[in-house]
């Protein structure tokens, strides 16, 4: 099954943003560093800030939780939280 929440998994975030700037510098190899550049920054600071969403987080991983919409797969297998629905 297809699910395009996938970018909620921080590390797909990241390999989503080098993979976006990889094309745009293909596309306009004028601002290729930037495009790289900005996807190097947008990678370090995910990387930076993941471990601080785990420990804000961590306090819920045993607490069921129901939402609307079936859109959090990926952000609970990352982060060890239980949507039940």
């Amino acid at each position: 099954v297809n699910d395009p929440h996938f970018w909620l998994d921080p590390n797909n975030a990241i390999v989503i943003a080098n993979a976006i700037a990889q094309r745009l510098a293909e596309i306009d190899p004028d601002h290729k560093n930037v495009y790289l550049q900005n996807a190097h920054d947008f990678a370090k600071t995910i990387n930076k800030d993941k471990e601080k969403w785990r420990k804000e987080l961590s306090p819920y991983k045993n607490n069921p939780y129901i939402v609307s919409h079936d859109a959090y797969q990926y952000f609970n297998k990352y982060f060890g939280l239980d949507g039940v629905g």
